[in-house]
């Protein structure tokens, strides 16, 4: 998948968050586990509208 592509951008930044957080988790500990989790869903969320709105624009470009 070519580096220019929506879903190949996404995946990456989603890694990263996902690394970000672990990240966080081990420098504070588990007690904002709870907080941080609704934090997760959230961005999730907003991943995946982003995802299929880039995937839209992607093909009416294509």
């Amino acid at each position: 998948m070519p580096p220019w592509s929506p879903i190949f951008f996404l995946s990456s930044n989603r890694d990263l968050f996902h690394f970000s957080v672990i990240f966080h988790f081990w420098a504070r500990g588990w007690n904002s586990l709870l907080n941080s989790f609704a934090l997760v869903i959230d961005v999730e969320i907003t991943t995946f509208i982003t995802y299929i709105l880039s995937a839209l624009e992607y093909t009416v470009h294509v």
